[in-house]
């Protein structure tokens, strides 16, 4: 009884049985006349087409084989608070003026028509100011009966308003994505026809491994530098790089970098893009070996200095010799 869906799947089996078992019992223990000349309990009835509405809801079983119906009730869900705050706002908007037309209108033709008490200018506001597109249907259903009014109103805001600025919503986050992914495939072709054309100036060859000397100088190039500083990468970072990229190009069996490997490389570079766990582990693998490469230089530092020590006390301890033995050959 726990799971949501087998509790669901069981009241689906209890409306299902209420109305050819249960409904028999009701009539026979009633004593209800239901013959053609027979009246029956409205209350009764009403409660039998109650339970054949609610049998609509077995509709929510698709949900299980639709995921994305599933992202869009989550969606009316989690908007459920701030579509009521809305609401409300309007409620007290529509209150207010709703009170002001009525006392501005008392005495005109179009105040006894529509604004004759603050509740039927409410209902005037409402309809003709927020959905004046179903206006005439929410008018009729609420000439028919009180509680039919609530019902298509709810109906109208659910679907008019909050699946449609959904829909909005979803369609502005899908061109967004469509406009993010169109500007970074345009950057990238920036980059590789302006990184191409300046290669093929200055002399190198494309289809070639770029070694890391030839890699350095085209780093010094003013129109090559401007190129990846417009892009939003950083020309000193990426000279600091160097080590890092041409360690893993020999990792992986390369003499030097292609086209294709440069211009990914400018692209990662740049300073707007995400970091990412792949990031945070290069940045400790750069950590490590700068740490290294300094004890490295340290200690050979101090052997130098130790040993440049040692020899200062080989010949120390050698002009004391000579002089000890300078002293015992004059006595």
């Amino acid at each position: 009884m726990q799971d949501f869906w087998f509790a669901f799947d069981l009241l689906l089996i209890v409306l299902m049985v209420s109305e050819p078992w249960l409904a028999p019992i009701v009539i026979t223990v009633g004593n209800i006349d239901v013959t053609s000349g027979g009246m029956i309990d409205i209350s009764f009835v009403k409660l039998l087409k109650l339970v054949k509405i609610m049998r609509l809801s077995r509709l929510a079983k698709l949900l299980r084989t639709v995921p994305e119906l599933v992202i869009i009730m989550k969606g009316i869900v989690f908007a459920a608070r701030s579509v009521f705050v809305f609401v409300l706002f309007w409620m007290i908007v529509i209150y207010m003026f709703a009170i002001l037309l009525t006392e501005l209108t008392r005495d005109l033709d179009i105040g006894a028509e529509r604004f004759p008490t603050v509740i039927k200018s409410m209902n005037t506001l409402l309809l003709a100011g927020v959905i004046p597109d179903q206006t005439e249907l929410i008018n009729a259903m609420g000439d028919s009966d009180w509680y039919l009014w609530p019902i298509i109103v709810c109906f109208v805001l659910l679907s008019s308003l909050t699946i449609m600025y959904m829909l909005v919503g979803v369609l502005v986050d899908v061109v967004g994505m469509i406009a993010a992914s169109e500007k970074e495939a345009m950057t990238v072709q920036h980059v590789a026809s302006s990184l191409r054309e300046l290669m093929e100036e200055l002399g190198h060859d494309l289809d070639a491994c770029l070694p890391r000397e030839e890699f350095t100088k085209l780093l010094l190039e003013p129109e090559v530098t401007r190129v990846i500083a417009g892009v939003g990468a950083d020309v000193i970072v990426l000279v600091d790089m160097l080590d890092i990229i041409y360690e893993d190009v020999a990792k992986n069996g390369g003499e030097g970098l292609n086209f294709e490997n440069l211009v990914e490389i400018v692209l990662n570079m740049r300073g707007a893009n995400p970091a990412t766990v792949k990031d945070v582990k290069e940045q400790l693998r750069v950590t490590k070996q700068m740490i290294n490469a300094t004890a490295d230089r340290l200690l050979n530092k101090m052997s130098g200095e130790f040993t440049l020590l040692l020899a200062e006390l080989q010949m120390v301890r050698e002009e004391m010799r000579s002089k000890r033995d300078g002293d015992d050959l004059d006595d």
